[in-house]
């Protein structure tokens, strides 16, 4: 490619299939019957309508100016890309530096980004190709709207992607830990739902953490219905809708599921899926706010944890997709694409990415203070009411001195407590009569 004249003075012949699968990527992108090849041709540009890119030579013209009307973002973006210049597009779905052909075909393939691989597949999609299928209801852009408070890292699709460390800090503590400033510090008290299954029961395989990847079903209604299977035809999905959102997981994702609380005909996986999902998440899983099957076979599986309403013989039907990447609802709860998921069996937590940081750094706090306080009554230091209150200030200051000291808190000493010193500094100095009169107020 680097050998190419600017798109400044010449259209790239970049849709020239090189291989089977690049050729039945672009028949199924350009809508060729099977078995038909399709041809391109390079023809200069009069100057002004740079960066247009002919999709296929059956837009058969000699007149320049007109492809600008059938080249669309995904030509646009594609030249821009392998000229390594800026994209003009609004939502391009490449980015500059991808310039491998093969990725490039199946990257531009539709503007919804739900992209077909060209053939058919019966099993779990390897990592190395996941962005061959994706599935995205609400686009890049709609994500971001919906989660303007995040600025770090996003996916491709738009979702806040909260790093793998924070990730792993979550399990270190208990959900209550996380609630408490969920709830009461930041004011997210609609994200916690309780009263869950879980498919194993082993403690440590109890936590479930990962980023969101959302979808919400309808009970089915025969026009809509035919509306979503009609456009996932269109884009090459195969087998039942709740199949398309499966094959969409990436590593660390956890499928939350608005099933409307439905049982029976509401199982969202079952064995084979539940197994697919264990490979396409590398650890994560399912929070399914509506029925699984098959729950014998789930328990067999070591590499997933799944969240669920009830299990039920039946296999899912009369339920129709209505959102994927966007807003949903597990019982009282309401969750976010790009949310922390985070569930234990006391329930699942819903953490907004641009506080997950923070949460989980209260969380582990408040577990140490727990901690120094169990070790101080065993030993008689203290009595319940001093340490279940506003801590004196000769407290506070032995729980710092045990903190930098504890063997368990050896690698948390990024913690700071300078906030808890100011918050009962300002409480004993706006108390003084509780502290004449050796009152406590239980926290």
């Amino acid at each position: 490619m680097a050998g190419e004249e600017s798109p400044r003075a010449t259209f790239f012949n970049f849709l020239t299939p090189k291989n089977a699968r690049q050729k039945g990527m672009l028949n199924c992108i350009m809508g060729e019957k099977k078995g038909e090849g399709v041809k391109t041709r390079a023809r200069p540009l009069p100057r002004g309508n740079e960066g247009i890119a002919a999709l296929c030579a059956r837009h058969n013209t000699q007149d320049a100016n007109a492809l600008e009307g059938f080249a669309g973002k995904a030509g646009r973006a594609v030249i821009a890309a392998l000229a390594r210049q800026p994209l003009r597009v609004k939502n391009p779905r490449i980015s500059p530096d991808e310039i491998d052909e093969t990725i490039l075909f199946t990257k531009i393939a539709f503007s919804e980004r739900m992209v077909y691989d060209g053939g058919n597949r019966s099993g779990p999609v390897p990592a190395e190709n996941r962005e061959a299928k994706t599935m995205n209801f609400y686009t890049k852009e709609q994500v971001i709207a919906l989660t303007p408070l995040w600025k770090g890292e996003r996916f491709d699709d738009g979702r806040p992607k909260v790093s793998d460390a924070i990730l792993e800090r979550f399990r270190h503590i208990i959900l209550e830990e996380a609630w408490d400033p969920m709830n009461m510090k930041y004011g997210y008290p609609k994200t916690y739902q309780m009263g869950l299954k879980r498919t194993h029961m082993q403690p440590e395989k109890e936590i479930l953490v990962g980023r969101a990847y959302t979808c919400a079903m309808l009970p089915t209604r025969q026009d809509y219905n035919q509306v979503i299977m009609d456009y996932g035809t269109k884009m090459g999905f195969k087998a039942g809708q709740n199949q398309w959102v499966v094959d969409a997981l990436q590593p660390g994702d956890v499928g939350v599921i608005d099933l409307f609380g439905k049982i029976k005909e509401g199982t969202f996986v079952g064995g084979n899926l539940a197994k697919a999902v264990a490979y396409n998440t590398k650890g994560g899983g399912l929070v399914v706010w509506g029925g699984i099957r098959d729950v014998g076979q789930i328990r067999e599986l070591d590499e997933l944890q799944i969240y669920y309403v009830d299990d039920d013989a039946s296999g899912i039907r009369d339920v129709t997709l209505s959102t994927v990447n966007g807003p949903v609802r597990v019982g009282d709860a309401t969750c976010l694409p790009g949310d922390v998921v985070y569930a234990t069996a006391q329930g699942v937590l819903f953490i907004p990415p641009h506080i997950a940081e923070e949460v989980v750094a209260e969380g582990e706090k408040t577990h140490f203070k727990d901690e120094f306080c169990f070790q101080r009554l065993d030993e008689g230091t203290y009595r319940i009411h001093e340490v279940h209150s506003v801590w004196r200030k000769d407290i506070f200051e032995d729980f710092l001195n045990w903190f930098k000291t504890a063997p368990s808190t050896k690698n948390f000493q990024y913690l700071t407590f300078e906030e808890d010193r100011e918050r009962i500094e300002k409480w004993w100095a706006e108390n003084s009569a509780a502290k004449n009169n050796g009152d406590y107020v239980v926290i």
